[in-house]
């Protein structure tokens, strides 16, 4: 599974590397610079950040009620 994730273009390991920054900042964890991101990933910051949004609206409904 984590081989598949990492295999993804690098405009999305950027969006979700840039999510996961967000929640960590929430709850008071380390977190890599926005800049260190998009250098290790090779994405740009508008297209990543588009896609950001994109993800955070889905994440909500990978949630299903147990059952």
């Amino acid at each position: 599974m984590l081989a598949s994730v990492l295999a993804l273009p690098p405009i999305c390991l950027a969006a979700v590397l840039l999510l996961a920054r967000a929640i960590a900042g929430q709850h008071e964890l380390a977190r890599p610079s926005v800049g260190a991101i998009l250098a290790a990933t090779g994405a740009s910051r508008s297209r990543a950040y588009e896609l950001v949004a994109r993800l955070a609206a889905l994440l909500p409904t990978l949630l299903r009620a147990p059952g």
